[in-house]
């Protein structure tokens, strides 16, 4: 069995957006615990008010994402400056997350240790990850290259590796003009410098290519 629950709100305030987001995802998973979350969020929101208000309600959740300049969701199509979260229930997949916070040197190493990281919690061999690294000198291949090493290229494996956005938006007043800046989540923490979040998924899972 595997149940995807999805929340998405336009609501400004963080907490008004992640309460509403979590009500949403409640009433779907009819009393069942996830294991596992992805959240994309705008960069306005205040990130931390948000990790803390699902981890409170689902405190063992495995949750990964990143400040997004748009999303899209089953529940309300494309939207910007919104808060969207999918809770992942299964009896029979694990999904763990893992994060590197500090991607601007030895790329492809550290993220082979991301990989590996994540595999340690888990008791099935990893047959999928998605990448959340920053977008401002994420070297792509490089990251690939180490998500992949672990078990070469012959292994039944997929990866979509996913930038948060490079731009922060200006915040000005009188005399001072600051930025709130893009981040990624893992957990409890909101990581501003470099970072690259990753959800592993293992059990009995296959790719396929066309």
């Amino acid at each position: 069995m595997f149940t995807v629950a999805v929340g998405h709100s336009i609501d400004p305030d963080a907490q008004e957006a992640v309460a509403e987001v979590l009500e949403q995802c409640q009433t779907s998973l009819g009393g069942e615990i996830p294991q596992a979350g992805v959240l994309f969020a705008a960069i306005d929101f205040e990130h931390q008010d948000i990790l803390d208000a699902i981890l409170q309600q689902f405190p063992a959740l495995e949750l990964v994402g990143c400040t997004t300049d748009g999303e899209i969701s089953s529940e309300m199509g494309f939207q910007q400056d919104s808060l969207t979260l999918m809770l992942f229930c299964s009896d029979e997949v694990e999904i763990r997350a893992a994060v590197e916070r500090n991607l601007s040197a030895a790329v492809a190493e550290k993220s082979q240790a991301v990989v590996r990281a994540a595999q340690a919690k888990m008791t099935h061999p990893v047959r999928l990850c998605l990448a959340f690294p920053d977008g401002t000198r994420a070297n792509t291949s490089a990251i690939v290259e180490g998500l992949q090493a672990p078990w070469g290229r012959c292994r039944s494996w997929a990866v979509w590796p996913q930038k948060s956005p490079r731009r922060s938006r200006p915040i000005s007043s009188v005399a001072v003009k600051c930025y709130k800046m893009r981040c990624q989540f893992c957990s409890w923490a909101a990581i501003y410098y470099f970072p690259m979040a990753l959800p592993a998924v293992g059990g009995p899972l296959a790719s396929a290519t066309p």
